[in-house]
């Protein structure tokens, strides 16, 4: 039941309605039984300090800061002192004197890397130290604060995957993909893209999996311009704003969930099936500009290779090829490659729905079994049934 409550409160914060939790968190330590309870009373202080801070009402926080120092002092308890370092932290991190920030900056270097008592603590502690270390860098401009970043993010994805905790996973990887592309690390970054959105997916997340998968397009479709951006030299605090860094990580402090992204059918160019001997045999093309351009075709085809290793090799999703973008995936023995325009995480939902549909049909398996053993090539339109699932899972969007 007092779990209960205190998720409750810490939801309410998290949807920025403070004063509803604060009022949940006086209640539960006006109460004679919690009262006795010394961490769930820390626990309720810490939860005001963090709420009166979002409501930028620096003095009640720090008021509530001082109970839970009394209460620190008083007790002999790992646990509250954890709770009180790091809303100590918090406080500090609020104030503009340089002193200060250095402090929270020590503890929540401190905390991070200490024994994990509670995983929320820990994490949100990683995560103000990143957003202060970046911070840091754009006063500063010293390149080596940077350097700090990498194993912080490394040791995030690691406690995150320990506890359990999967939304955090794969937002650690986003957040380690936005940082390669500060480093001008391409393939790096679209990997940790790759990773993020199926941790998202395989757990639930399914906002969250269309962001990533969104964010991995839109790096796609400006490569050009990071690629230009590399040659120009362009500067570490405009990679970083570009990257959208710091508003990742305060949406990961703060927990907020982004509004609902859209989804959007993407437009359907190519479907290739092929077998392990690497011809194709079959072939839909659905756009007519690939119809009549027989480079457009033929380009393609002679880049597939490259195609299929970036694809499979690196552990990468998808690809591009012009204004196009790809996706492959493995039914052994068979290899399926969709190739389409728009939004890539509609694209797969297409792609999956097509393979679970030719799985469950022995008719069509066996045809295309049968087409692997003799190099036959399938004409498009001569078999109903294949035609059938082609259309109600591309052709209807």
């Amino acid at each position: 039941m007092l779990n209960e409550q205190l998720k409750n409160a810490k939801n309410l914060i998290e949807e920025g309605k403070y004063q509803d939790a604060i009022s949940i968190y006086r209640k539960m330590m006006i109460s004679e039984e919690n009262a006795q309870d010394k961490t769930l009373v820390a626990l309720c202080l810490s939860g005001l300090i963090q709420a009166y801070l979002y409501k930028d009402d620096i003095s009640t926080a720090k008021h509530n800061l001082i109970q839970l120092e009394e209460l620190n002092n008083n007790t002999q308890n790992k646990e509250i002192d954890l709770i009180h370092r790091f809303n100590q932290a918090l406080v500090l991190k609020n104030s503009n004197r340089v002193r200060k920030l250095g402090q929270a900056q020590e503890l929540f270097a401190e905390i991070s890397n200490e024994e994990i008592l509670f995983s929320d603590i820990t994490i949100a502690s990683i995560l103000n130290l990143c957003e202060m270390l970046i911070a840091e860098f754009k006063d500063t401009k010293n390149e080596e604060v940077l350097t700090e970043i990498n194993p912080i993010l490394t040791r995030l994805s690691k406690i995150s995957q320990e506890q359990k905790s999967f939304r955090v996973l794969a937002e650690s990887y986003l957040l380690e993909a936005k940082f390669s592309l500060v480093n001008f690390e391409m393939k790096k970054a679209r990997y940790h893209f790759t990773r993020g959105q199926q941790i998202a997916e395989k757990y639930g997340f399914h906002r969250l999996a269309i962001r990533i998968s969104d964010e991995h397009d839109k790096l796609l479709q400006n490569q050009d311009e990071w690629d230009l951006f590399c040659e120009d030299n362009e500067s570490i605090c405009d990679r970083i704003e570009d990257a959208n860094l710091t508003n990742q990580i305060q949406g990961m402090i703060k927990r907020k969930s982004s509004d609902d992204p859209e989804i959007y059918p993407e437009s359907p160019i190519l479907l290739l099936i092929m077998g392990n001997s690497g011809i194709s045999f079959y072939t839909k093309i659905f756009n007519e500009e690939w119809k009549v351009n027989e480079d457009l075709f033929s380009g393609f085809l002679s880049a597939f290779s490259s195609f299929s290793d970036e694809i499979f090799s690196d552990g990468l999703d998808r690809v591009n090829f012009k204004k196009f973008t790809i996706l492959m995936t493995n039914l052994t023995p068979f290899t399926i490659c969709y190739v389409y325009k728009g939004q890539s995480f509609s694209a797969q939902q297409s792609l999956a729905q097509f393979n679970k549909k030719i799985q469950a049909s022995t008719e069509i398996w066996n045809i295309f079994e049968l087409a692997n053993q003799t190099g036959h090539f399938i004409q498009p339109n001569s078999n109903p049934g294949l035609e059938e699932i082609i259309n109600s899972t591309f052709i209807s969007l």
